[in-house]
Protein backbone atom coordinates (compact mmCIF):
# COMPACT_ATOMS: atom_id res chain seq x y z
CA UNK A 1 0.00 0.00 0.00
CA UNK A 2 2.87 2.12 0.41
CA UNK A 3 4.03 1.84 -3.09
CA UNK A 4 0.66 2.03 -4.36
CA UNK A 5 -2.28 1.89 -3.61
CA UNK A 6 -4.19 1.13 -7.02
CA UNK A 7 -1.52 -2.08 -7.46
CA UNK A 8 -3.05 -2.88 -3.12
CA UNK A 9 -6.47 -2.59 -4.75
CA UNK A 10 -6.19 -4.88 -6.99
CA UNK A 11 -4.36 -7.56 -5.68
CA UNK A 12 -6.72 -7.67 -2.20
CA UNK A 13 -9.75 -8.05 -4.93
CA UNK A 14 -7.51 -11.02 -6.30
CA UNK A 15 -7.03 -12.22 -2.99
CA UNK A 16 -10.67 -11.92 -1.90
CA UNK A 17 -12.12 -13.43 -5.49
CA UNK A 18 -9.16 -16.69 -4.33
CA UNK A 19 -10.49 -17.14 -1.31
CA UNK A 20 -14.41 -17.27 -2.07
CA UNK A 21 -13.23 -19.90 -5.02
CA UNK A 22 -11.29 -21.70 -2.30
CA UNK A 23 -14.00 -21.88 -0.13
CA UNK A 24 -16.27 -22.55 -2.50
CA UNK A 25 -14.25 -25.88 -4.04
CA UNK A 26 -13.35 -26.87 -0.36
CA UNK A 27 -16.40 -26.72 1.07
CA UNK A 28 -18.94 -27.84 -1.49
CA UNK A 29 -21.01 -30.72 -2.17
CA UNK A 30 -19.68 -31.82 -5.54
CA UNK A 31 -16.70 -33.54 -6.89
CA UNK A 32 -14.07 -30.49 -6.86
CA UNK A 33 -13.21 -31.71 -10.99
CA UNK A 34 -17.03 -30.27 -11.46
CA UNK A 35 -16.97 -27.34 -9.79
CA UNK A 36 -13.75 -26.41 -11.36
CA UNK A 37 -15.16 -27.30 -14.61
CA UNK A 38 -18.63 -26.45 -14.88
CA UNK A 39 -19.67 -24.28 -11.90
CA UNK A 40 -16.75 -21.76 -11.80
CA UNK A 41 -17.11 -21.63 -15.82
CA UNK A 42 -20.81 -20.71 -16.10
CA UNK A 43 -21.04 -17.37 -16.93
CA UNK A 44 -23.82 -16.95 -13.77
CA UNK A 45 -21.37 -17.76 -10.82
CA UNK A 46 -18.07 -16.87 -12.42
CA UNK A 47 -17.82 -13.15 -11.28
CA UNK A 48 -18.26 -10.88 -8.03
CA UNK A 49 -22.31 -10.93 -8.16
CA UNK A 50 -21.53 -14.64 -8.86
CA UNK A 51 -20.01 -15.48 -6.39
CA UNK A 52 -23.42 -15.86 -3.91
CA UNK A 53 -24.88 -18.13 -6.80
CA UNK A 54 -21.99 -20.36 -6.61
CA UNK A 55 -22.29 -21.09 -3.25
CA UNK A 56 -25.50 -21.42 -2.68
CA UNK A 57 -25.15 -23.57 -5.44
CA UNK A 58 -22.65 -25.61 -3.34
CA UNK A 59 -22.21 -25.06 0.10
CA UNK A 60 -25.54 -23.91 0.93
CA UNK A 61 -26.87 -27.25 0.96
CA UNK A 62 -24.58 -28.60 2.93
CA UNK A 63 -24.13 -26.15 5.52
CA UNK A 64 -27.25 -24.20 5.85
CA UNK A 65 -25.50 -21.00 5.39
CA UNK A 66 -25.08 -18.39 2.67
CA UNK A 67 -21.98 -16.35 1.88
CA UNK A 68 -22.79 -13.77 3.61
CA UNK A 69 -22.81 -15.56 7.31
CA UNK A 70 -19.72 -15.86 6.84
CA UNK A 71 -18.48 -11.89 5.86
CA UNK A 72 -18.55 -8.86 8.26
CA UNK A 73 -21.96 -7.46 7.55
CA UNK A 74 -21.08 -4.56 6.16
CA UNK A 75 -19.60 -6.48 3.43
CA UNK A 76 -21.70 -6.81 -0.09
CA UNK A 77 -22.22 -8.55 -2.94
CA UNK A 78 -24.34 -5.87 -4.84
CA UNK A 79 -23.40 -3.48 -7.67
CA UNK A 80 -23.02 -0.78 -4.93
CA UNK A 81 -20.13 -2.54 -3.43
CA UNK A 82 -17.25 0.00 -3.61
CA UNK A 83 -14.03 -1.88 -3.55
CA UNK A 84 -15.11 -3.74 -6.41
CA UNK A 85 -16.36 -0.71 -8.32
CA UNK A 86 -12.89 0.86 -7.75
CA UNK A 87 -11.06 -2.77 -8.96
CA UNK A 88 -13.31 -2.85 -11.93
CA UNK A 89 -12.41 1.03 -12.91
CA UNK A 90 -8.92 0.18 -12.42
CA UNK A 91 -8.83 -3.06 -14.47
CA UNK A 92 -10.28 -0.94 -16.98
CA UNK A 93 -8.51 1.70 -16.98
CA UNK A 94 -11.34 4.07 -16.07
CA UNK A 95 -9.58 5.58 -13.08
CA UNK A 96 -5.73 6.23 -13.04
CA UNK A 97 -5.64 7.81 -9.62
CA UNK A 98 -6.89 6.66 -6.11
CA UNK A 99 -6.87 8.55 -3.12
CA UNK A 100 -4.95 6.87 -0.40
CA UNK A 101 -7.37 7.14 2.64
CA UNK A 102 -10.15 5.61 0.09
CA UNK A 103 -7.68 3.03 -0.75
CA UNK A 104 -6.29 2.03 2.03
CA UNK A 105 -10.09 1.66 3.49
CA UNK A 106 -11.20 -0.68 0.33
CA UNK A 107 -8.15 -2.84 0.57
CA UNK A 108 -8.82 -3.22 4.49
CA UNK A 109 -12.60 -4.20 3.89
CA UNK A 110 -11.29 -6.46 0.98
CA UNK A 111 -8.83 -8.29 3.37
CA UNK A 112 -11.03 -8.32 6.24
CA UNK A 113 -13.65 -10.40 3.97
CA UNK A 114 -10.69 -12.73 3.15
CA UNK A 115 -9.74 -13.34 6.57
CA UNK A 116 -13.50 -13.92 7.34
CA UNK A 117 -14.27 -16.51 5.31
CA UNK A 118 -11.10 -17.92 5.26
CA UNK A 119 -12.04 -18.24 8.93
CA UNK A 120 -15.15 -19.56 8.46
CA UNK A 121 -14.07 -22.84 6.36
CA UNK A 122 -11.99 -23.65 8.96
CA UNK A 123 -14.55 -23.51 11.59
CA UNK A 124 -16.16 -26.08 9.36
CA UNK A 125 -12.68 -28.31 9.80
CA UNK A 126 -12.30 -27.45 5.87
CA UNK A 127 -9.02 -25.28 6.14
CA UNK A 128 -8.16 -23.70 2.72
CA UNK A 129 -4.57 -23.06 2.91
CA UNK A 130 -2.06 -26.26 2.73
CA UNK A 131 -3.60 -28.58 0.83
CA UNK A 132 -4.86 -29.57 -2.61
CA UNK A 133 -8.46 -29.64 -2.22
CA UNK A 134 -9.46 -32.72 -3.98
CA UNK A 135 -12.90 -34.58 -3.81
CA UNK A 136 -13.76 -37.01 -5.69
CA UNK A 137 -17.48 -37.95 -4.82
CA UNK A 138 -20.40 -35.80 -4.17
CA UNK A 139 -21.08 -35.36 -0.75
CA UNK A 140 -24.28 -34.46 1.66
Amino acid sequence: MEIDISVAVLVAAADFEWTCRRCILALGKSPTKYIREIVFKNKKFNTFKGYPKAWDEEVFPRLGQHIADGLPPSFSFDRNNEAFKLRNELIHGERGFVKSEFGRDKVEELLSASEALTEFAKNQNEPIFGRKIVRIKPRN
